[in-house]
This record gives structure tokens, C-alpha cells and sequence, in this order.
């Protein structure tokens, strides 16, 4: 009995002193936040003003075309028809929700089925006709902006669909069929005032926005490890996006280059 009295009267008071503790705690911080009070001097922000309409920098994306192939299920329906008619009312949507101005477009790659995929060859049409199929229809559209008063700058990117090898590890720039259509665009539209045609990097491009850059790829596996040199080819510029394609599957499972 007296040990478990003296233990009561040793710990009666520890509540009160517990409370007394905490809001002595809670004085020095209500004290200290009152002393901090009269140091905040606020500032009235100045927000970057947004630039006015004839400065704003408008970028046009356009990818995975896949022209040439012909699809008709319950997921919808596809072929150079179509495609044609995809781009008239592009290129009217265009005209009719911008002012005309210096107008970007980047083509991501992709613009043909291509022949690395055995299944999408027997359901394609001929992919040297696909190819300037979708050229044409390119410079129908550039051309018709043009006409309304635009100025264009094409970048062009290469997509995997275009490459002569179905390997992974055979495929090479060079052996790209999608070089046809930029060979044939400068060909036909050269010397238009009003066009420019953009060089790419090693098939990655450089798109200016005011003061920083954005790069431009095409977004299968091999563009994507060429991401790990965009401090060597552009240590000079301040990157801030990628505009990238290529990813177009129903499930993201089902991706691969």
C-alpha cells in the first residue's frame, strides 16, 4: 500500500504538469509567430504578361497516318480515301479557328503502313503509292494555308513503319522510305517563299517557343533512347517538352517499337 501511494503521489500532478508543458509550447510558438508577423512584407506579383496574338507560337502535330492501309471492322474504318478526307478537314478547321500566322507543322513519323509488319502487307495497298498518296495530300494541305495567308515550317520526323527492315536491330535512317516524302516536298514546294522546310538531328528536331525548345520525335523505342543524348545535341538549348507519336495501341501492354 504505501509503495502504491507513493507512486499515486509522485504521478497526481503529471497531467497538470503535461498540459502546463504544452501550452507553454504552444506561448513561445504563438509568440514567436506574432514576432514573425510584422517581418512579412508582401509584394504585389507581376505576372508574365501573355503574348499578344501575332506572338504566339502555334504548332501543328500530325502522326501515324499509316496510309495504305485499308481497315474496316468494328473499330472503324480507314484508306486513302479517308485519309484524303481527314486532311481537307484539317486544313479546314485550320483556316477557320486560327488568324493566319507562322504556322509549325510536325509531321511525327509514321506517314505510311509500311512493310515491317507481315499482317498490316496483305491489308495494304501498295506502300510506294501510299507514300505519295500521303505526300500529296501533305503538300495539298501546306499549300491551301498558304493560300490563306499562312506561313508554314515543315519539320519532318521519321517513323518505324518506314523502315525497309522489319528487325529491330537492322533498321537504319538511311534506309527509310519516309526520306521520299521530304525529298519530294522540297522538290515540289523549294522555292515557295512561304515555306521552310526544318532539318532534324539524328531524326530528332528542334521546334523554338519563344524561350525554350521543344523537341520533336517520333516516340518508338529508338527514339526513345535516343532521348539520352539531348544533353550532348542541344546542350545549348532550354528544353522544357517533347512532342512525340508512335503510341496508338488499344492497351499500353501491347507497346513495342
Amino acid at each position: 500500500k504505501r509503495l502504491a501511494l507513493k507512486k499515486f503521489d509522485q504521478s497526481k500532478h503529471k497531467d497538470i504538469e503535461a498540459e502546463n508543458k504544452k501550452f507553454r509550447e504552444l506561448e513561445y510558438w504563438f509568440k514567436l509567430a506574432t514576432d514573425r508577423l510584422n517581418t512579412i512584407k508582401p509584394e504585389v506579383f507581376k505576372p508574365t504578361k501573355m503574348p499578344k496574338n501575332d506572338n504566339v507560337v502555334r504548332v501543328l502535330t500530325i502522326s501515324d497516318i499509316h496510309a495504305g492501309e485499308r481497315v474496316d471492322s468494328r473499330w472503324g474504318k480507314f484508306n486513302l480515301d479517308i485519309m484524303r478526307e481527314r486532311f481537307k478537314v484539317l486544313t479546314e478547321k485550320v483556316i477557320n479557328q486560327v488568324e493566319p500566322c507562322e504556322l509549325t507543322i510536325f509531321s511525327a513519323g509514321d506517314l505510311g503502313a509500311g512493310r515491317i509488319h507481315p499482317s498490316i502487307v496483305k491489308l495494304s495497298d501498295n506502300f510506294l503509292d501510299s507514300l505519295f498518296a500521303v505526300t500529296e495530300s501533305i503538300i495539298s494541305m501546306v499549300g491551301t494555308l498558304i493560300t490563306h495567308g499562312f506561313t508554314i515550317k515543315l519539320m519532318p520526323i521519321m517513323g518505324n513503319h518506314g523502315s525497309a527492315d522489319s528487325a529491330h536491330n537492322a533498321r537504319v535512317l538511311v534506309e527509310n522510305y519516309e526520306r521520299m516524302v521530304e525529298w519530294a516536298i522540297k522538290l515540289k514546294l523549294g522555292e515557295v517563299k512561304q515555306f521552310e522546310m526544318l532539318q532534324p538531328h539524328f531524326n530528332m528536331g528542334l521546334i523554338k517557343i519563344h524561350d525554350y525548345s521543344v523537341v520533336c520525335v517520333h516516340g518508338d523505342q529508338g527514339a526513345t533512347k535516343q532521348l539520352a543524348d539531348l544533353e550532348r545535341l542541344f546542350r545549348h538549348e532550354r528544353v522544357k517538352e517533347v512532342l512525340a507519336g508512335h503510341l496508338h495501341h488499344q492497351k499500353s501492354e501491347e507497346y513495342c517499337g
